[in-house]
């Protein structure tokens, strides 16, 4: 491995600043000024030029090809993630069914315990009895016997209409100061 492989991106872009720094001195400048600009009379100067441009050439692209198998490892993982979870939803509903098929039976047959070597099973009865109603709770709330039997809630959720402020910011118009619009960029690789 070479010295300029094992610099990191930023030291390949400081050496690139620091070669065109040392161009743009004065005795550097003089000898461009003489050969009219044209680098292939200054052959040195071009070459160092361009294996400073190229070390950092080479540089990026190796951590963009970084960037994109991380890109990739990600993809994997979340599809395995995907995987994982149906796997797991599909393994509780089994035994969500297990569960109410062995409660069905048990009730079936009038026992509620069943000690065996490996597993106990016994029918509880729940900490807290659950309430249902064939109505909604607004038509509940209607009828005046009911209305003790319900909570009425409103929740008010604000957020930003970002489509109304682009366009706003779009045909120059004011926004109030604590709205930022800021036009970004980002990589891509392809």
């Amino acid at each position: 491995m070479t010295a300029a492989a094992s610099l990191h991106l930023y030291e390949h872009a400081d050496a690139l600043d620091v070669v065109r720094e040392w161009i743009l001195e004065p005795e550097h400048q003089e000898a461009l000024v003489a050969a009219e600009g044209d680098l292939a009379a200054l052959p040195e100067l071009q070459q160092l030029l361009e294996l400073a441009e190229m070390d950092f050439k080479v540089k990026a692209e190796r951590v963009a090809l970084v960037a994109r198998e991380r890109a990739l490892t990600a993809k994997a993982i979340g599809e395995e993630i995907e995987r994982l979870t149906a796997l797991k939803k599909s393994a509780e509903s089994a035994e969500r069914g297990l569960k109410a098929y062995l409660k069905f039976c048990l009730e079936r047959v009038g026992l509620t315990r069943v000690d065996g070597t490996l597993a106990r099973v016994a029918l509880q009865k729940n900490s807290q009895p659950s309430v249902t109603t064939a109505l909604q709770a607004n038509e509940l709330y209607a009828l005046p016997e009911a209305q003790r039997f319900v909570t009425r809630e409103e929740t008010v959720i604000y957020s930003l209409d970002r489509a109304a402020i682009l366009a706003a910011w779009k045909e120059g118009q004011a926004l109030p100061a604590s709205i930022v619009v800021e036009q970004g960029c980002h990589i891509r690789i392809r």
